[in-house]
């Protein structure tokens, strides 16, 4: 099974998981092959936390866009900001 992930909605795994007394609806289990850690100092020459030096993303969709067209869903990317707008405020912890 390595290399697979599985959706798994056993009560007892999910009570583990209580956070703030709300248990999730399910959990996300992973099995992993081999994993590798990266030398830190890429994060500092990426200049990921210089927002000046981040690449000119003009154009480009941004994420209810994107996974409206990628998932072929059939709601507007308005739609679906709206959406997880209104679920992170009711079902997020």
């Amino acid at each position: 099974m390595s290399g697979e992930a599985r959706i798994v909605r056993d009560q007892a795994l999910r009570t583990t998981l209580t956070v703030q007394g709300r248990i999730p609806e399910f959990a996300l289990v992973m099995y992993v092959e081999q994993a590798f850690m990266h030398c830190p100092k890429c994060m500092v020459r990426s200049k990921l936390w210089q927002p000046e030096a981040w690449p000119d993303h003009t154009g480009l969709a941004n994420i209810s866009e994107a996974m409206v067209k990628q998932a072929k869903l059939d709601m507007t990317p308005e739609e679906l900001t709206a959406y997880v707008e209104k679920e992170g405020i009711t079902r997020l912890y």
